[in-house]
């Protein structure tokens, strides 16, 4: 059923780039999303515009708690969707450093305050899996060591001269 190497598509390293293939997937459908609602409402009666502009800046906060590292560029779209028929320079260097740092203050809040998400090193993981790997793909120790070893005895031998 499985090819010879069919099974180390489970290995966790997988799931791990599958999870982040699919949260870039989502975060850009989310952020594709936004600003079409807010285009689409644009041109609504006051009440139905502004549920929808709520829904569209929800959807910018989804996509910053799927990439946190979108933080700086949230403000603009979150600028687009409050006013998507312009976009004032001005108006923009006014909200984009309180926007910054709600955004930012939104990833741990939601994360560790009504996630109870805890906090883990996810690179160590990926390191121990790849060292774990690297380790099993070698063979024993002994093959590799013992022409190094034969080597090295032939190099502490005393040559004919030193006599």
């Amino acid at each position: 059923m499985f090819s010879q190497h069919g099974p180390l598509a489970f290995a966790p390293p997988a799931f791990f780039f599958v999870g982040m293939v699919w949260r870039d997937v989502l975060f850009g459908v989310v952020w594709l999303v936004a600003p079409v609602l807010a285009l689409a409402a644009a041109e609504r009666a006051a009440r139905l515009r502004l549920l929808i502009q709520a829904l569209a800046l929800l959807l910018v906060a989804l996509g910053v708690l799927l990439r946190p590292n979108a933080i700086f560029a949230a403000p603009f779209l979150a600028a687009y969707v409050v006013w998507p028929m312009r976009f004032d320079v001005r108006r923009m260097a006014i909200i984009f450093l309180p926007a910054v740092v709600l955004f930012y203050a939104l990833v741990p809040l939601v994360y560790y305050g009504i996630l109870d998400a805890q906090r883990q090193n996810p690179l160590h993981s990926i390191l121990v899996f790849d060292l774990a790997n690297t380790i099993a793909s070698f063979p024993s120790p002994d093959v590799v060591a013992g022409p190094a070893r034969r080597r090295l005895r032939v190099a502490q031998r005393p040559s004919r001269g030193s006599r």
